[in-house]
């Protein structure tokens, strides 16, 4: 198992699939960021995960989003990829990777300058 934190401000849980394996986070400093669990959402049937959070509610930063349930998704044979894409860059001054590959819990993925 594996539990997310993946935000590192405040903001509002804004969107998210029926199965959970995608979600977007608008954060107070109107930063937009998409969370894609796996790589083929279809399998995943939302059998994988369990999330923690409910569209328009308030995350904070270090509140776990959702818990992945790793081992399963190997067995299944599904990449277990989580991809987080900032898509409000028009309106930042810049989005810089942090790190690459596989990340640790609690890890900084990304720098997002306003």
């Amino acid at each position: 198992m594996s539990s997310w934190r993946a935000l590192r401000r405040t903001g509002r849980w804004a969107t998210s699939t029926d199965s959970g394996h995608a979600y977007g986070i608008r954060t107070d400093d109107a930063a937009e960021v998409l969370v894609r669990v796996g790589m083929d959402p279809v399998a995943l049937r939302g059998e994988v995960l369990t999330v923690f959070v409910a569209v328009g509610q308030r995350v904070e930063r270090g509140q776990p989003l959702a818990e992945v349930y790793l081992e399963l998704l190997r067995r299944s044979e599904q990449d277990p990829t989580t991809v987080l894409v900032v898509t409000s860059t028009g309106a930042l001054r810049g989005v810089v990777p942090v790190v690459a590959g596989t990340v640790a819990a609690g890890e900084t993925v990304v720098e997002i300058h306003q």
